[in-house]
C-alpha cells in the first residue's frame, strides 16, 4: 500500500440541481428479486442485481481496509460480528423501515437490542451516508471514547467523504453541500461548536454545525503537528476539561485566531491511498420471493411504530405472510410482530411448527425465548413473571451455544435472570461483558453492563464504558441514561482510587 500526499486547491462549490424521486411500487406490486453478498466483515442485502450487491459487499470491505490502514491495524482482522447494509433502491424502499424518511434522507444507522445495521439508498450517487455510518460503527467498536459530539461527526465526514476509484482511495475529499455552507452560509463560531450537539440545534444551524466540524477535523487532521494537538485536546476533555479552554490550551491560540484560521483554510489536502479493490471471498446466495414482501419490514425498528399504528402493521404483515404460506422468513417476521404488537399465542404456534422442523433454528429459539419474556413483563405477578422468565432461559441459553455471535440471544438471557435474588452474580456479568463486546454500539447493552460492573465494585470499567454513551451526540435518553449511572460510579471510583 502506498499512501500520498495530494492537494486540491480550493473548496468545490456545490453542484447546482435537484435529483428525481423514483417512485417505487408497494411491497409486492412487482417482484423483484433480492440477494445477500456476505463477505469475512459484512453482510449485504440488495434488490434486483446480483452484480451489484457483490460490487457494494467489495465496496465495504474496501473501505473497512481503508479505515484500518488509517488506525494502524491489522489489515486481515475481522469482527466477532458482522455488519449488515440493506440496500434500498430508492426512497419507497427506505420508508417500509422508516417512514419519517424524506427525499434527503440518503439512509440510516440503528443500533438495539433486536439488531445493529444500516439502511442506504441506491439511488444517491454519494457514499457518503454509509461511509459516516460505518465510521460510527466502526469508531464505537474498536475505539470508544469520550469523544464530543463536533469530533464524532467531524471524523465520520472527514472518512465518510471518501471515495474509491479503480486503483485509488481518496480520504478527505470535501463533499460539495457541506462545501457550499461554508462557502454561502455563516459558518457556526468554534465557541458554539465545540460545546453543542446536532439535538441541540434546529434548521440551517444543524447543517451548519456538520460543515462546522468536518472544517476543523480536517484542519486539525492534515497537518501532524496539529494532529497532535487534536490528541492532546481529546485527552483533556476526556478527562472533564472545558472544550474551549482545552482547545485554546492544544492549539496554543484563542478561538477568535482559530476561527480566522479556518476562515483562510482554503487549501484542502486529502490523502490519495494506491490500492486496488479488496480481494476478500464473497458468497452470494438468491432469497426466498418473500424477501421481496417482508426483508425491510423485518428489521423496522419496534419503536417506529406509533401505538396508534400497530393493529394496521400487524395486519398488514398477516396479510403479507399469508401469500408465502412456509416462508421462513415470512413465519418469523410474522411471530416476531405478533409477538410485539399481535396475539402471543399465534407467534408461539409459528415457532412451535418451525422448532419442530428445525429443533436447532436459533432465530426461532431466540424469538420464543423473547415471547416469554414479553409475557412475563404483562405477568399477573412476580411469581408468574419469574417462571416465565425461567422458561425462557432454556430456549436462550440454547440460541446462544448454537450461534455464539446472537449478542441478543446473550442479553436477553441475562433479562431472563434479572429477575433472581442473586442477580447479577458473576456468570450475569460475564454474559453481559460478552454480550457488550459482540455489540459495543448498543447502548442499552452497555448501561445494564457498567450497572453490573458498579454493583461487582469494578467502577472504573464501568466509567470508562459509560462515557462514550452520556456523550453520544444523537441519542439524549441514552445519553441521560448513561449520565445517571455514571453520577453513582464516579464517586465510587474516586472513592476507590483515594484507598490505592
Amino acid at each position: 500500500m502506498r499512501i500520498k500526499g495530494r492537494t486540491k486547491p480550493r473548496i468545490l462549490a456545490a453542484l447546482a440541481g435537484v435529483a428525481a424521486l423514483l417512485m417505487i411500487a408497494a411491497p409486492g406490486a412487482a417482484s423483484a428479486a433480492w440477494f445477500k453478498a456476505e463477505s469475512p466483515r459484512f453482510v449485504v442485502y440488495g434488490s434486483g442485481d446480483e452484480r451489484y450487491v457483490r460490487e457494494y459487499a467489495t465496496k465495504l470491505e474496501t473501505f473497512d481496509e481503508i479505515l484500518r490502514a488509517f488506525h494502524g491495524m491489522p489489515a486481515g482482522g475481522t469482527p466477532p460480528r458482522k455488519f449488515e447494509v440493506y440496500v434500498a433502491s430508492g426512497l419507497g424502499q427506505l420508508r417500509r423501515v422508516r417512514p419519517s424518511s424524506t427525499e434527503t434522507t440518503g439512509g440510516f444507522y440503528s443500533t438495539d437490542t433486536e439488531r445493529v445495521y444500516a439502511v442506504v439508498r441506491r439511488d444517491f450517487d454519494s457514499d457518503l451516508v454509509l461511509f459516516h455510518e460505518y465510521t460510527h460503527h466502526f469508531m464505537y467498536h474498536h475505539f470508544p471514547y469520550g469523544y464530543p459530539a463536533w469530533v464524532v461527526e467531524g471524523y465520520a465526514e472527514y472518512f465518510g467523504g471518501a471515495r474509491i476509484a479503480g486503483g485509488h482511495i481518496d480520504v478527505g475529499l470535501p463533499d460539495a453541500v457541506r462545501a457550499a455552507q461554508l462557502v454561502y452560509n455563516r459558518r457556526m463560531p468554534l465557541a458554539e461548536l465545540l460545546t453543542k450537539r446536532p439535538t441541540d440545534l434546529k434548521g440551517d444551524h444543524i447543517s451548519g454545525f456538520y460543515a462546522g466540524a468536518w472544517l476543523l477535523t480536517h484542519y486539525l487532521m492534515s497537518d501532524p503537528a496539529r494532529k497532535k494537538q487534536l490528541d492532546s485536546y481529546l485527552l483533556a476533555v476526556g478527562a472533564g476539561g472545558d472544550p474551549s479552554k482545552a482547545m485554546e490550551q492544544a492549539t496554543g491560540t484563542d478561538l477568535e485566531t482559530l476561527d480566522r484560521r479556518l476562515k483562510d483554510y482554503k487549501k484542502i489536502a486529502y490523502t490519495r491511498v494506491m490500492r486496488k479493490l479488496s480481494s476478500a471471498p464473497i458468497t452470494v446466495t438468491r432469497l426466498s420471493p418473500a424477501a421481496d414482501d417482508l426483508l425491510l419490514e423485518s428489521i423496522r425498528p419496534r419503536e417506529s411504530i406509533p401505538e396508534a399504528e400497530e393493529a394496521a402493521f400487524v395486519a398488514q404483515i398477516r396479510a403479507l405472510a399469508a401469500r408465502r404460506p412456509g416462508d421462513r422468513l415470512a413465519q418469523l417476521t410474522l411471530a416476531s410482530a405478533e409477538i410485539r404488537f399481535g396475539d402471543r399465542t399465534q407467534a408461539d404456534a409459528i415457532l412451535k411448527t418451525l422448532l419442530a422442523a428445525d429443533p436447532d433454528d436459533v432465530e426461532a429459539l431466540e424469538l420464543t425465548g423473547l415471547s416469554l419474556l414479553d409475557a412475563g413483563d404483562d405477568a399477573a405477578d412476580a411469581s408468574q413473571q419469574q417462571a416465565l422468565f425461567r422458561q425462557a432461559r432454556a430456549y436462550l441459553i440454547k440460541a446462544g451455544q448454537k450461534d455464539q455471535t446472537r449478542y441478543q440471544a446473550l442479553y436477553a438471557y441475562v433479562r431472563s435472570r434479572s429477575v433472581e435474588d442473586a442477580y447479577p452474580n458473576e456468570n450475569d456479568l460475564n454474559a453481559l461483558i460478552a454480550a457488550r463486546s459482540l455489540a459495543p454500539q448498543v447502548p442499552e447493552i452497555t448501561i445494564r453492563t457498567a450497572d453490573a460492573l458498579i454493583r461487582h465494585n469494578r467502577t472504573a470499567e464501568a466509567v470508562a464504558i459509560l462515557t462514550p454513551v452520556a456523550n453520544d451526540p444523537h441519542r439524549d435518553g441514552a445519553a441521560a441514561a448513561a449520565k445517571a449511572v455514571l453520577a453513582r460510579a464516579k464517586p465510587a471510583a474516586s472513592v476507590g482510587a483515594e484507598k490505592q
